[in-house]
């Protein structure tokens, strides 16, 4: 029997390998850490996406996507935190907002001072930052890796193409212009969908799992 944390690895087992049983037990986050208060748009457009060089994560498509969106909305923020400072070979967007290796108990507030969060991720285990800025409010512009599809589905924000910094760019454009009460629908759903994630149920899913009777009833 297999575990994964997300149904694209557990199609990828069964189309590809013959994989099964597999169970499928979703991460969760910390709501008591990654929490906010309802709130309103920011008084100015604001994104914002994990950095990083590795290809995989799909860094370039995000700066892409500002830059393109930019066009448009001009007045666009940008905010973004990585455990690797930029470099030369992919720069961040003029006048970005920066935070080297942040603490988790200031993730909250750097969330929380975007609009959108963008996922462009090419290759995703899960995509926990997905997770943390739903928690925080945060609608997501995302692409389909890793837990994406599922979790963008339940409307906590917008779903985008693979590869296609085009798409994501009319997605921040659609959201910076969204008229405030849909923008709130969007984030009280990212919120809703964040809650139903709980590290308890995930350890009931496990504890099941690891029970060969239960994992027979499972």
């Amino acid at each position: 029997a297999k575990i994964v944390i997300a149904k694209w690895v557990s199609n990828l087992l069964s189309s590809r390998f013959g994989q099964d049983p597999v169970a499928l037990i979703p991460n969760a986050v910390d709501t008591a850490l990654f929490r906010t208060p309802p709130r309103d748009r920011q008084a100015a457009p604001t994104v914002g996406f994990t950095y990083t060089p590795m290809a995989n994560k799909g860094t370039d498509v995000s700066i892409a996507a500002v830059r393109l969106a930019r066009k448009q909305v001009p007045e666009l923020k940008v905010i973004s935190f990585g455990s690797m400072a930029p470099t030369h070979e992919l720069p961040l967007p003029a006048e970005t907002e920066f935070f080297f290796r942040v603490p988790d108990r200031e993730l909250p507030t750097l969330y929380a001072a975007c609009d959108a969060w963008l996922f462009g991720t090419r290759i995703e285990g899960f995509g926990l930052p997905i997770l943390e800025a739903m928690a925080c409010r945060t609608p997501v512009i995302g692409t389909p890796a890793g837990a994406a599809p599922e979790l963008l589905a339940l409307g906590g924000g917008i779903a985008v193409p693979m590869e296609d910094a085009g798409a994501m760019a009319e997605a921040i454009v659609a959201i910076a212009r969204m008229p405030s009460n849909r923008w709130r629908e969007l984030s009280q759903a990212a919120h809703a969908t964040a809650m139903s994630y709980s590290w308890e149920d995930a350890t009931d899913r496990l504890e099941e799992n690891l029970n060969p009777i239960g994992r027979m009833f499972y």
